[in-house]
């Protein structure tokens, strides 16, 4: 029986791969990507989504290609020996295709249960990957077998993580309103594959009383478990119950099995948004209704790509920024708001000192920060390497036609490089471009 790098089995589990992925050209002159690959997994929920992550194990070449692996069947058995997932191998013919060792390894999506392979030029093995159906039911280590031949040998271990995830805080449902493609609700259904019985759970920023007269259970109202009506299928629910509504903080495919979502915005109501803020921008001239209506629409903060948002944030009493962000990518942001009215340059082209006055403001913001930055965090409640940098930005006037020469100068060389300007019209404009994804 061939055997791979000094065991005595033909076929080892490698690790669970968010995505794989060839590069341009075929292995080995070009590279085979395997996102993610690893036999340690974080998933916010239980019983967990997979049907998009990809299981890669090394086989022996001689092995693949032998009727040896005709019927082999590959399990995920829970710590108690319990199956959980499994795949049997049908025919020679999926067994051992691509027969040819020059192949290219497949980019193609990968139907449940049927496995891709990749031929490595002058290697004794192969490497596939294998997307199964189902579920995992909860966090813990799961044992991957192989059965072929009436023999069964361990291929390897993968253990699943799990914490659960405090409810959402003020800054973080501003930053989820303030996220153009963010869902509104998530709907999580799952059925049993031998009986009628259906799961059905939702979360949401609130709840939603139609929702419910429909079936759907608000996710912090479950029970402990759920049980089929014929008693095959039983999963703990205590995961979802607890942290479901994470699911709102996080980017996922509307393809994904078992979930479902509405979102927050469409194209057309962005495009509403912008055109009432370019309305309040024509006939205000005061900062205050500005800043209301930014914190009643955060989502014209969605440059920023907010994963907290605090609106006028107390820091440690010495300044009180219109608006901090925390953004996607842990950089902290203290936004300053002036008048849509205020004069951005003078006739010569330079900053007026109304302008380098709020720079000045928002500069002196970055100072204390890198004085007192514990005291910062801890009044908003962020952990320190929850920040890599941190930075400023002013958002004030008109992007006026006779400025134009004059603001792009400005964008080119900012006086302070740590801080963005903005216009309001910047804002505004941003946001359209954001959202033409939804249309």
């Amino acid at each position: 029986m061939p055997t791979l790098l000094g065991t005595d089995k033909p076929i080892l589990f490698l690790g669970l791969a968010d995505h794989v992925q060839s590069g341009p050209q075929p292995f080995p002159i070009g590279g085979l990507d395997l996102f993610q690959l690893a036999r340690h997994k974080v998933h916010l929920v239980y019983p967990a989504m997979i049907a998009s992550a990809s299981w890669v194990f090394l086989v022996d070449v001689d092995f693949v290609q032998s009727p040896a692996a005709i019927g082999m069947v590959l399990r995920v058995l829970d710590a108690n020996g319990t199956e959980t997932l499994n795949c049997t191998f049908q025919s020679l013919e999926t067994a051992s295709a691509p027969p040819t060792p020059s192949a290219e390894p497949s980019t193609q999506a990968t139907a449940p249960g049927q496995p891709i392979w990749t031929v490595l030029e002058g290697s004794p093995f192969v490497l596939f990957n294998i997307i199964f159906e189902g579920v995992l039911p909860k966090p813990g280590e799961y044992t991957i077998t192989a059965s072929y031949q009436g023999k069964t040998d361990e291929v390897g271990r993968i253990t699943f993580h799990y914490r659960p995830t405090p409810s959402l805080t003020p800054d973080q449902v501003k930053a989820v309103e303030a996220d153009v493609g963010a869902a509104k609700s998530i709907r999580f259904e799952l059925g049993c594959k031998f009986c009628a019985k259906k799961l059905r759970a939702y979360t949401g920023l609130s709840r939603h009383a139609e929702t419910e007269k429909a079936g759907i259970t608000w996710y912090a109202e479950l029970e402990d478990e759920f049980v089929c009506q014929c008693g095959k299928t039983q999963l703990p629910l205590q995961y979802l119950r607890e942290s479901m509504h994470a699911l709102l903080l996080k980017d996922f495919s509307v393809a994904t099995s078992g979930l479902s979502y509405v979102r927050q915005y469409g194209h057309t109501q962005i495009t509403a948004v912008a055109e009432r803020f370019k309305q309040l921008l024509r006939t205000e001239t005061l900062e205050a209704p500005i800043q209301t209506f930014l914190e009643y629409h955060p989502v014209l903060l969605a440059r920023f790509h907010a994963k907290r948002l605090f609106v006028k944030p107390n820091i440690v009493g010495r300044f009180q920024a219109d608006f901090a962000i925390l953004d996607s990518q842990n950089e902290l942001w203290f936004i300053e708001l002036e008048r849509p009215t205020m004069p951005l340059f003078k006739s010569n082209g330079h900053p007026t000192a109304a302008l380098m006055h709020a720079y000045g403001q928002v500069n002196d913001w970055l100072q204390q920060y890198h004085k007192y930055p514990g005291a910062i965090q801890e009044a908003l409640k962020l952990r320190p390497d929850d920040i890599v940098a941190v930075r400023g930005a002013v958002i004030a006037g008109h992007s006026a036609p006779r400025i134009l020469r004059a603001l792009q100068r400005h964008y080119a060389t900012p006086p302070y490089p740590s801080i963005e300007f903005l216009t309001f019209d910047d804002l505004a404009s941003s946001l359209i471009t954001l959202s033409r994804k939804l249309a």
